[in-house]
């Protein structure tokens, strides 16, 4: 006669349900390698899934409470730094420097594998749906502004996807004299903050505040600073080739 342990983890829902406690780490990692029904039960599992960051939760309603993965924070820090807020002053820019695989070399092959969980983790639940760059290049001429819907596969932004274009130079440069700031939530950020640094017209305003994720990049042109790759450019171009291809 199987005990009440036994009859508690070979059924499902019971199941299902003790490992929704368990912290996130562990049922990404440890709790998958039990055995084959733990394992299976963690892939096909909607509700775990879900917690996971692996499947989309439904969206609520536009000004809901969002859960950033922590898992993602704690790896990528400066893509999810808050907005500071009115007294603080200006946002910090994204610096590659701070990334653990940077600072941990003997991390980065785990990190820059292809099958790493990480690249198809949701950066949020409810996930982010749509994603906006804005450039601003401010020279004598005046400041040029531009400004571009970036695609999100599937309509749900994963860390792989924002890691591509931040390593791609067709998107974000870190050229000299360059601020490059990705705001998650940017309407309500924006309307806490109202720092001059964002120089952006009515236009590229109004469609900030609409969409779920911002990729601001503000850079000044100046004739007598001479043009050599930054160290943070040569960072870039070195991560995005351990990555692999990455195809915009």
């Amino acid at each position: 006669m199987p005990s009440a342990i036994t009859t508690v983890f070979s059924t499902h829902e019971l199941l299902e349900s003790i490992l929704l406690q368990v912290d996130l780490r562990t049922l990404l990692t440890s709790a998958q390698r039990v055995n084959r029904t733990w394992h299976d039960l963690i892939r096909s599992s909607l509700p775990l899934q879900r917690t996971l960051f692996f499947a989309p939760q439904d969206d609520i309603q536009k000004n809901t409470e969002y859960t950033y993965n922590p898992l993602l924070t704690n790896a990528f820090p400066t893509f999810f730094q808050s907005f500071p807020g009115p007294a603080a002053g200006r946002p910090k820019k994204l610096n590659l420097n701070s990334l653990e695989m940077v600072l941990r070399p003997d991390k980065q092959t785990a990190y820059l594998r292809a099958e790493a969980s990480w690249r198809t983790m949701l950066t949020r639940q409810p996930p982010v749906r749509s994603l906006l760059a804005v450039r601003v290049t401010s020279s004598m001429a005046g400041d040029k502004e531009e400004m571009e819907w970036l695609e999100v596969p599937e309509g749900e932004l994963r860390m792989g996807r924002v890691f591509e274009l931040v390593m791609s130079r067709k998107v974000v440069s870190f050229q000299p004299i360059t601020h490059i700031h990705l705001f998650w939530n940017p309407g309500a950020e924006m309307r806490a903050f109202q720092g001059s640094y964002m120089r952006v017209g009515d236009e590229l305003r109004r469609a900030m505040v609409e969409a779920d994720a911002l990729l601001y990049t503000y850079h000044v042109v100046q004739c007598s600073v001479r043009w050599e790759d930054t160290a943070e450019m040569t960072l870039q171009s070195d991560l995005a080739r351990g990555y692999g291809k990455i195809d915009l």
